[in-house]
């Protein structure tokens, strides 16, 4: 196996799943990786997911089946096989001083968390993030709809975070070329909100093949130039939580799902 020569810190919730899984199987570990939050957020999550659990599973093997690689999204990790160093920091809260204390600024952190890292965890040391989102000007939340609707595909981007909303320093972007998961097939009457849920582990793997991409290639910088963007006519703007009706355009005219029942 291929170390990469990062700490990841590890909130053991999807994303992490998705990056940790698809690269081990395409043949890399973390150099170290510290995991963090107390097991009471992971049955949180699950009572979530148990709610939706049916059409959830439904939706991941559909995925599953599309992208040729199984992701445990319901399950417990075992993270000692994604790297041979694990630190536990047990303390219920996303940011807890622990971690703080326990950051080196000579090491690079890969931060697989959505939102945004604070101050004083930045000042400490350097942050690298996947957004969902080719920056600029998509930059916010849920950008994976947006480059849909502007592009017809979704594009990532690998950058240093700063203080700022998704404006650091780029080391790797593309545009996604898979084929998105047609989910015609799936049951009628699945919840909006469970849909959204569901699709996003399809965001989370291609988020995850963008930075085996970048390690398969060298590490080699990938930038958009200025002019690109320009053509792309994207407003530069932070985009938020979607309106639910541009949601429900997105997966019926994207993912083809027609079986809604509202």
């Amino acid at each position: 196996m291929k170390v990469i020569p990062w700490t990841m810190i590890a909130f053991e919730q999807p994303t992490t799943k998705a990056y940790l899984e698809n690269l081990y199987q395409n043949g890399y570990v973390f150099e170290k990786i510290i995991v963090l939050l107390h097991p009471k957020w992971f049955g949180q999550y699950n009572a979530m997911i148990q709610s939706r659990q049916k059409h959830l599973e439904e939706i991941a093997d559909l995925i599953a089946t599309h992208t040729k690689i199984k992701i445990p999204y319901f399950e417990r990790l075992d993270f000692s096989k994604y790297s041979s160093n694990i630190e536990v920091i047990d303390e219920f809260q996303f940011y807890p001083d622990a971690l703080l204390d326990a950051l080196d600024p000579n090491v690079q952190y890969f931060f697989s968390y959505l939102g945004v890292v604070p101050e004083r965890f930045l000042k400490k040391a350097k942050w690298l993030h996947v957004h969902g989102g080719l920056m600029p000007p998509l930059r916010g939340s849920v950008c994976m709809y947006w480059g849909l609707l502007y592009r017809g595909k979704p594009g990532y981007t690998l950058f240093w975070q700063t203080e700022k909303i998704d404006e650091g320093k780029i080391l790797y972007q593309d545009e996604s070329d898979e084929d998105l998961p047609d989910l015609s097939n799936l049951s009628k009457g699945i919840e909006l909100e469970t849909l959204r849920i569901g699709i996003w582990y399809f965001d989370l793997y291609v988020r995850s093949k963008l930075l085996v991409d970048y390690f398969n290639g060298g590490c080699q910088e990938k930038v958009y130039s200025h002019a690109q963007i320009k053509e792309f006519a994207y407003p530069d703007r932070v985009f938020f939580v979607e309106h639910k009706e541009i949601a429900k355009f997105c997966l019926t005219k994207f993912f083809h799902y027609n079986g809604w029942q509202d």
